[in-house]
């Protein structure tokens, strides 16, 4: 498999890993109302690749350790001739609710869904900051 078919194949399994059904579920209708689910779904990818002179091989050399065969061995991806090269890929996918859409006798409203956790923390960041301000302000 090639790098590109290995990043697509990558690509489509977090896609489905983060989605609204995965979040909530499918819309559901009961008695002529409807429920729709809304997420935010977020991504985050990275990669890197370098290369460049193996700074070992510029240092004095030691004897290598001996491997099975009695042969040297580098570790990694050290050239003990002289250039070495790595490379490496990350990425993130979350969803989270944000509330849902109620379609009831032709009209659609939106209902959000309230994180407390998440106003919680909100609070406790300002109160300290504050603290932080009043604190400060109090030394000059």
């Amino acid at each position: 498999m090639s790098a590109d078919e290995t990043i697509s194949q990558t690509l489509l399994q977090i896609q489905r890993a983060a989605s609204v059904q995965q979040v909530y579920g499918e819309p559901i209708t009961v008695g002529g109302e409807t429920v729709i689910p809304v997420a935010e779904v977020r991504y985050s990818f990275g990669f890197g690749f370098g290369a460049g002179p193996n700074r070992a091989a510029s240092k004095p050399k030691k004897r290598p350790a001996e491997g099975p065969n009695g042969q040297g061995t580098t570790p990694g991806n050290a050239d003990p001739a002289g250039d070495s090269a790595g490379g490496g890929a990350g990425g993130k996918a979350s969803a989270r609710p944000v509330g849902y859409l109620m379609v009831r006798e032709g009209e659609v409203r939106f209902e959000p869904v309230v994180d407390v956790s998440r106003l919680a923390m909100m609070a406790i960041v300002t109160v300290g900051w504050l603290f932080y301000l009043v604190s400060r302000a109090r030394r000059r």
